[in-house]
């Protein structure tokens, strides 16, 4: 948050308080500071404007709904649950309550009941692409290619500009041995938001994978411009950089993704030696995909 959005919030926030001193059972004016001290981290401000909208209101669906939202982010599932619910008991065409629900039990692995409320959110509004994204991906995880790649086919159409929805269908034409169709994806991805560094790695991997090793490197390279820290470049491009008979290089990259690492123990340990003139070098399959 730069200085500016920090001074505009505190301003919406001074505005609220106005109305307020005026009209104290204004349940809008109460969400929409909560709104803004939510964008200002301040949460227990926010909840306490939340509670006190459904409190005056209690048929006031959208301060359950940020109720929840706020339960949501703090990792309280249960609370969000019941408040998102109660949404529901007003107005049972919400579609992002659904979709929200789904989302938690997805972090709960529940999946089952995401896949359920996912597809409630869908049948109240067949345009949420959200809804499609999130579901595709519990797909994906119960290894469900088909269905998986058909919603995140659905939620690309519905909105094409949406990085993370390449990304994710990239993810899945990868787990499904497609690496050519998950570089397409990611490219699009990194089109849309070359900033984003694991789309960098993910593409790097499929075309590490394709032995594509020096636009492998140039991936892996930026997603360390924009990731310094990601212990998966640093061991991936150690990959690279043994196919490409920069051993040093390799070996550095391999300290460094065990250095990174706060699983250490998942890199297998490099061991590199100069025998009858043959570099020996020890690896693993690279199969793990950041996510």
């Amino acid at each position: 948050m730069n200085l500016k959005e920090n001074e505009t919030f505190r301003n919406q926030i001074e505005e609220c308080t106005n109305i307020l001193q005026s009209a104290p059972n204004d349940c809008n004016a109460l969400n929409k500071r909560g709104v803004y001290r939510f964008y200002l981290n301040d949460y227990d401000g926010a909840l306490d404007d939340y509670k006190t909208a459904v409190k005056k209101d209690p048929k006031f669906i959208k301060g359950y709904f940020n109720i929840a939202r706020l339960y949501q982010d703090q990792r309280e599932y249960e609370k969000a649950l019941d408040n998102y619910k109660l949404a529901i008991e007003h107005n049972p065409m919400f579609a992002e309550v659904y979709c929200n629900i789904g989302i938690i039990y997805t972090e709960m692995d529940k999946r089952d009941l995401a896949i359920e409320y996912l597809t409630k959110s869908i049948s109240v509004n067949p345009q949420m692409s959200i809804a499609y994204n999130n579901r595709g991906m519990v797909y994906k995880d119960l290894k469900k290619y088909s269905d998986a790649l058909r919603d995140l086919n659905t939620a690309i159409k519905l909105d094409n500009d949406n990085a993370f929805y390449w990304a994710n269908r990239g993810l899945i034409k990868k787990a499904t041995g497609d690496h050519l169709g998950s570089i397409f994806d990611f490219s699009k991805a990194i089109d849309l938001d070359p900033t984003r560094a694991t789309n960098h790695l993910n593409r790097g991997i499929a075309l590490y994978l394709t032995e594509s090793y020096y636009k492998a490197l140039v991936d892996f390279n930026h997603c360390l411009k924009w990731n310094i820290k990601s212990s998966d470049a640093y061991y991936y491009r150690g990959l690279v950089r043994f196919r490409l008979k920069d051993f040093k290089g390799s070996e550095e990259d391999m300290v460094n993704a065990y250095n990174n690492s706060k699983e250490r123990r998942k890199y297998t340990k490099i061991e590199s030696n100069t025998i009858n003139g043959k570099h020996i070098f020890s690896e693993t399959k690279p199969t793990r995909v950041a996510n």
